[in-house]
């Protein structure tokens, strides 16, 4: 597996793998609100005998804050590790631009989605850590947990 730095093509890249993981982003216009905004942000790719299995767009916040804006790895390489390098790339990136924090909004707990669960242990397993509760920022039915990861110096 071979981490690249995606500089085209980064909104047909992220439509392809998001459109493979319908249980996380089947709702149409947030997935082309995902895409819109990977067609721009930094963004980080994961390829294998050169085919994408994966990336991780970025959006800055503040300067000091680098979110992992949208991160999606093809369905049948879940739990290979290209997800935890994916992050490591965002990481170690957004360390070199200065920034302090990396963070990622994700379902809540106190929604019973089964794949946002998975999620939400994956992102625990990498570093991150629940930090708030955001009743209402998508919907009154869809609470976003914001889970924050502390960079190194």
């Amino acid at each position: 597996m071979e981490i690249c730095s995606a500089v085209e093509n980064r909104d047909a890249i992220s439509r392809a793998v998001l459109t493979a993981l319908p249980q996380w982003f089947g709702l149409p216009e947030a997935l082309e609100a995902y895409v819109g905004h990977a067609a721009s942000a930094p963004m980080f790719t994961a390829l294998i005998a050169g085919r994408v299995v994966g990336y991780v767009s970025l959006a800055d916040h503040f300067g000091r804050n680098c979110e992992l804006h949208s991160m999606g790895v093809l369905p049948d390489l879940h739990r290979q590790g290209i997800g935890r390098a994916l992050v490591a790339a965002a990481a170690a990136w957004a360390r070199r631009h200065g920034y302090r924090y990396l963070t990622v909004k994700t379902l809540a707990d106190t929604h019973p989605d089964p794949h946002y669960a998975v999620t939400r242990r994956f992102y625990t397993r990498v570093g991150f850590e629940p930090f708030e509760v955001l009743e209402n920022l998508w919907a009154p039915d869809l609470p976003c947990l914001l889970m924050l990861k502390t960079l190194p110096a």
